[in-house]
């Protein structure tokens, strides 16, 4: 090429307009077949003790063939609660080995029955059948049911009960002795409905004393009597330096109510800023003294 060539291709290619510069998100997606579970491909639902209070549930993906195989969990559909969006983790399932991929569990859906069966939507890669994505049933043996019955009764409880910790925080005795006095107001937000406050549960690190429960339990709150005042102590029961440090996530007090006969369920409430105080150091003092 002479350079008046090379000249008038450089003058070419910079009056030309700009290309696009692609990007992996821009590239062309590669389609993926459907199909059945590959043999042997199951799952079923568990949910842990440390899954409750992050409200987690896991599906349990179990591979008896004979093959490892690569699952990405896309999402699950759980009836009863709301769809928490996508998943997107990815594991290896040895051949005859299960895995645990945690699941956030949606807020219940109490106006209606739920419907269907709980599924899991997976793309799974192998050796044998290359890349393809599909849907398995989970197996739930009820577990969805039943958080779904007591999701629906604390919803119902807490719509029609109204339990709050007053700043009236008292530590009584010293040392081992002592114990931390707490008042709560409960109001019943809807006279059609009867509820009996049944027992103060207290927490993980702070036992509730039935005997200090004023009035003596239940409490009843119906239309003829719609408010209440619950006074009780708390005795700090528990020292290791782990359960302090989560102090302010274990110092709610668990109110069991039960509405219109039904089972008894829990309404936690947190103290406030300067009940938490009080709560934590009743805790130091009584733990140096034991």
């Amino acid at each position: 090429m002479t350079m008046a060539a090379v000249g008038v291709a450089v003058a070419l290619l910079s009056c030309a307009p700009a290309q696009p510069v692609a990007t992996p998100s821009s590239a062309p997606s590669v389609a993926i077949a459907t199909a059945a579970p590959p043999d042997g491909l199951s799952a079923s639902l568990v949910q842990y003790r440390r899954d409750q209070p992050r409200r987690f549930v896991e599906v349990k993906l179990a591979n008896a063939g004979a093959a490892a195989l690569d699952v990405t969990l896309l999402d699950v559909t759980l009836p009863g609660f709301t769809d928490t969006g996508p998943i997107d983790r990815t594991t290896t399932v040895e051949a005859d080995r299960q895995v645990d991929l945690p699941v956030p569990l949606g807020e219940p859906v109490c106006d209606e029955p739920p419907e269907g069966g709980a599924v899991a939507r997976l793309e799974v890669a192998s050796g044998v059948r290359g890349t393809v994505r599909t849907m398995v049933p989970i197996d739930d043996g009820r577990l969805l049911a039943r958080l779904h019955g007591f999701d629906c009764a604390v919803q119902r409880a807490d719509e029609v009960t109204d339990i709050t910790l007053t700043p009236a925080w008292e530590q009584r005795g010293e040392g081992r002795d002592l114990t931390v006095a707490g008042v709560a107001a409960a109001v019943l937000t809807d006279p059609s409905a009867t509820v009996e406050i049944t027992d103060v549960a207290g927490n993980l690190l702070f036992v509730a004393m039935p005997e200090s429960v004023t009035p003596s339990l239940p409490v009843r709150l119906d239309d003829t009597a719609t408010t209440a005042t619950i006074g009780f102590e708390l005795l700090p029961a528990r020292c290791d330096g782990h359960a302090i440090a989560e102090a302010k996530r274990l110092t709610t007090v668990a109110f069991m109510v039960s509405v219109d006969g039904a089972e008894s369920v829990p309404i936690r409430q947190p103290p406030d800023d300067a009940g938490f105080d009080t709560l934590v150091q009743a805790l130091n003092e009584r733990c140096a003294a034991l």
